[in-house]
């Protein structure tokens, strides 16, 4: 058993306190375990699972560590524990995978996962909810009513994904905006992919339900897409499964248009990739070529598209702290460079320049961790966009040790369309 080298899965630890005891809470943002919460030693275990490292490599630094001698029977149980939930890549585990991938893929509805815990799971207590954050002073004003008021058609828009009770009046401003706008039928709307997708976009054709009703997908669209993409953007649906980022936007997308004859469908897409993997040699251009290829297709179904199309980023900025890597607790003056920095990487974004994005974040090696990369340049890839408009910013503190997340709301318009 000392020859094995256990492989961990890509798990999301984040530190939290327990009746003073600092602990390590597991979350698998694929879904496939549940969340768990242990003790720093048998995270430092988990850790070294690298699938490099044999068992007594990790023995060996555990001693060096804690300067305490594990015995290959305490190994293997610890080995054991991890297993039984999950966080190893073992066939057991394996095994588990496949048949919830399964069983979700012969399913026809995307059910609301976050219903009850992230927003109000009874449609009358979510409406009213949602109506909340449009109030001043943080919110845009009075919530939307049915129907367009002569504003300028909004073809593109960024609205954040953090928890909807923490960003909720940011996505009211988002919201908003795209309520005064004459009538859209189809939304693509692009959203992270935070669980990593080995084919760096996953589409759905599953009818995504929410309290407050049904969205089809635009399935014709989506056929039309694959079809100048050439491949099956569904084969890594499950991905939709537990993540947030499309969900939450379903839900004010029916709130904002509610009473809209018609109605209206979406295209959800989630994007996953980082701005290194796009860097010049970075993994033989393998990437940057399914990049493209997508933005390429994705251009041509819009252009061949007779009616309206809005793209929506479900997208966060700067991800900073001890929750996401960062050594020391965030100042004020910390919290005054990120916010500047944001600014000036919204003005790139907001004049359209893709390449300009891209060159932002390498610069520092995205030091900030911009989570909404992926589908933010997406959009810019692929759309013909300048002078976007800042809605909204704001930031919020995930933890007592004050780790902060970044967003944003940004409208961009028809450029047909006189102001």
């Amino acid at each position: 058993m000392s020859e094995e080298c256990p492989q961990a899965r890509a798990i999301e630890p984040i530190p939290v306190q327990v009746e003073g005891q600092r602990l390590i809470a597991l979350r698998d943002p694929q879904g496939f375990s549940p969340d768990v919460v242990v003790s720093p030693v048998v995270f430092y275990f988990l850790a070294h699972c690298d699938g490099k490292q044999t068992l007594r490599d990790i023995k060996l630094a555990f001693a060096r560590q804690f300067r305490q001698i594990l015995t290959d029977d305490e190994a293997h149980r610890i080995l054991e524990d991890l297993d039984r939930h999950y966080l190893l890549d073992t066939e057991r585990f394996r095994a588990h995978r496949d048949e919830i991938v399964r069983a979700y893929r012969a399913e026809t509805v995307r059910s609301a996962t976050h219903q009850g815990s992230a927003y109000a799971d009874a449609p009358d207590a979510l409406r009213a909810e949602l109506d909340s954050y449009y109030a001043p002073p943080d919110g845009p004003g009075e919530p939307p009513a049915a129907g367009a008021n002569g504003r300028r058609r909004v073809v593109a828009l960024i609205a954040p994904h953090i928890g909807v009770r923490a960003g909720g009046p940011c996505f009211a401003w988002a919201y908003q905006r795209l309520s005064e706008s004459p009538p859209t039928e189809t939304f693509v709307v692009l959203g992270t992919g935070h669980a990593g997708i080995p084919g760096c976009f996953a589409a759905t054709r599953k009818t995504f339900e929410t309290p407050l009703g049904s969205i089809d997908v635009d399935t014709e669209f989506l056929d039309r897409l694959e079809a100048h993409y050439g491949g099956d953007l569904c084969a890594e649906e499950y991905y939709h499964r537990g993540e947030h980022v499309i969900e939450f936007q379903a839900i004010f997308l029916q709130h904002a248009l509610a009473g809209r004859k018609g109605g209206f469908r979406i295209v959800p897409i989630l994007c996953s990739y980082a701005p290194e993997a796009l860097a010049d040699g970075a993994d033989d251009g393998q990437t940057a070529t399914i990049v493209e290829r997508f933005c390429e297709a994705l251009r041509a179904t819009l252009a061949e598209t007779p009616r309206p199309v809005c793209v929506i980023c479900s997208a966060d900025l700067a991800h900073v702290g001890f929750r996401y890597g960062d050594p020391v607790r965030l100042t004020t003056p910390d919290l005054d460079r990120i916010e500047s920095d944001d600014h000036a990487m919204l003005e790139v974004i907001c004049s359209g320049n893709s390449e300009g994005f891209l060159e932002n974040l390498l610069r520092d090696n995205n030091r900030r961790r911009i989570c909404g990369f992926p589908c933010i340049y997406t959009m810019l890839r692929t759309l013909d966009l300048k002078d976007g408009e800042v809605l909204r910013y704001a930031q919020s503190a995930m933890d007592e040790q004050n780790s902060t997340v970044s967003y944003a709301s940004v409208a961009f318009y028809d450029a047909k369309d006189e102001g």
